[in-house]
């Protein structure tokens, strides 16, 4: 995921706004920012900053690099909606289910074809 400045540049000109003016106000650097902008890492304090400043929510503010990035991300939000449901529910579980889900039926069908023909060496 990255901060996308093109959206960010966008919210502020519908807000009124100028960058410098939501920088500023956000309490961030012109450096900080701009290594905020290139890095593939966040920090997830100065988006959170940025999208109170811009009274919206950081999905809005932020971009994925790639698909699979994007899945993992909405897959990590399900799990933690659900472990905070119910908190007594094993993560490594929950997680291994839910990418099973992710997957088409027919490619989960044909996984499992191919793990029940192994041989059982022992």
């Amino acid at each position: 995921m990255y901060l996308d400045s093109v959206k960010i540049k966008k919210l502020c000109k519908s807000k009124g706004i100028t960058l410098n003016e939501l920088i500023k106000k956000a309490g961030i650097s012109k450096t900080a920012y701009y290594h905020l902008i290139r890095k593939k890492q966040l920090l997830v304090n100065s988006i959170l900053e940025i999208a109170i400043c811009l009274d919206t929510e950081t999905k809005q503010i932020t971009s994925f690099w790639n698909q699979a990035e994007e899945q993992y991300y909405h897959l990590n939000s399900k799990l933690e909606e659900l472990c905070l449901k119910y908190p007594e529910l094993n993560r490594d579980n929950a997680w291994h289910t839910l990418l099973l889900l992710s997957e088409e039926p027919l490619q989960r069908l044909d996984r499992a074809l191919l793990r029940g023909q192994k041989i059982n060496i022992y």
